[in-house]
């Protein structure tokens, strides 16, 4: 798996603006993006998902154009095979667990009921323990059932890669070291790649193999696992 980006994003908001100046390749399959809050981290992470079209640039994974503005490609969100996991989980709340599941699955918009019996929903549901919750809503699962749904959700696609925005951050410090490392151990079992970004240490000490600090819309540093801390 190989991810490469090149992006230039400038934002103006009233007297203020913000250059968004990335470039990074990884063959990594666990990516961190690091830094505070205003970095550009979640800028990044939209213009990936093709959520957020750059003035310049190119985007690809696996040799696969997702946005190249020399070549006037910007592919749509349902067309880049990426899931992305919001901070918020984003779940249905008028849906049960696994029609909220069956929502990512081609037309099971159209029929999320129907779709809920396929038989890639019924494995995310065994896989992470939510078999009995599968008729449940989500006001009444826990944080950490929410997000296995949600997760469930983005990997029912089997997705290129999986982007996750700030993962734990909703969760309570007990529930957060907890969900992180079964991401972890799931991300292995699993092997799907992952970009993840995050403000918290602890997050790039789990999960990044790669990590690429983003400060004031830049790379201001790159760290391998096999370098030393």
């Amino acid at each position: 798996m190989i991810i490469k980006v090149e992006l230039q994003k400038r934002l103006q908001a009233d007297d203020r603006s913000f250059q968004l100046d990335i470039a990074f390749t990884s063959d990594s399959k666990r990516i961190v993006l690091y830094g505070p809050s205003g970095a550009g981290k979640s800028l990044t992470l939209l213009a990936v998902a093709g959520l957020l079209t750059p003035d310049q640039g190119m985007i690809s994974i696996n040799q696969h154009t997702l946005f190249d503005h020399h070549h006037g490609i910007n592919l749509p969100p349902q067309h880049r095979n990426v899931a992305y996991l919001f901070q918020d989980y984003a779940l249905f709340p008028h849906l049960t667990v696994a029609q909220n599941i069956s929502f990512g699955i081609k037309k099971g918009w159209l029929n999320p009921r129907k779709a809920s019996h396929h038989p890639r929903v019924q494995k995310w549901l065994t896989l992470f323990e939510l078999g009995a919750t599968a008729n449940s809503y989500p006001h009444q699962l826990s944080g950490g059932q929410r997000q296995r749904v949600a997760l469930a959700r983005a990997l029912v696609l089997e997705p290129d890669m999986l982007l996750l925005d700030e993962p734990f951050s909703a969760l309570d410090p007990a529930l957060r070291d907890r969900m992180r490392n079964e991401l972890s151990e799931l991300q292995k079992q699993l092997n799907v790649p992952m970009l993840v970004i995050t403000h918290d240490p602890a997050d790039v000490a789990a999960l990044g193999d790669a990590v690429f600090e983003i400060r004031d819309g830049k790379i201001a540093s790159t760290k391998m696992a096999s370098q030393p801390t």
